[in-house]
């Protein structure tokens, strides 16, 4: 499995999942949240609010884990860094490492703050892919007027280059 052919898979997969952009009305709704919606139905207030939850920046734990020395472990203790000088002096246990289950659960031990990943467009996806991405930590909006939305935290690059598409895409490949 090249890289091309990823890359190829992936530009087949965008095309067939990607059906929209959606970015100029959830930033139109965003907006409107709050006054228009004192004018309008309870069902556009909702969905100014959906699209308000949309554009906020998603937090990212895995690269601030990362960032303050957590890797990926095994199956048993899938999140790991290694015990600082203090903590092997402390501790009762005799494990070089410490664990957690989750990127999130790995801030919380060493107390650490999560990154903002900022949103920069919002695409209608399919079922399929809005499903592969929420996998994947994507921020997805499953019924956003009946539409799968897929809040989207690059810009600037063709979708199939983005690292979670191509991951799916490989993903897929190896199946």
């Amino acid at each position: 499995m090249t890289i091309e052919s990823i890359y190829q898979f992936a530009e087949r997969m965008v095309r067939n999942e990607v059906l929209c952009c959606m970015s100029s009305l959830v930033a139109t709704l965003s907006a409107g949240q709050g006054a228009v919606s004192r004018r309008l139905a309870q069902d556009l207030d909702g969905l100014c609010e959906q699209a308000g939850e949309l554009t906020i920046p998603v937090l990212d734990y895995e690269s601030a884990a990362i960032e303050a020395g957590w890797f990926r472990g095994s199956d048993r203790f899938p999140f790991a860094r290694k015990k600082r000088e203090d903590e092997l002096q402390t501790d009762d246990d005799n494990a070089p490492c410490v664990y957690a289950d989750s990127w999130e659960e790995a801030c919380d031990i060493d107390g650490i703050w999560p990154h903002d990943s900022e949103v920069y467009e919002h695409w209608a996806v399919s079922t399929w892919f809005a499903e592969k991405l929420a996998a994947h930590g994507e921020k997805v909006d499953t019924d956003f007027a009946g539409l799968n939305v897929w809040a989207r935290q690059c810009t600037g690059q063709g979708i199939a280059a983005d690292s979670v598409v191509l991951a799916i895409a490989r993903e897929c490949m190896s199946a």
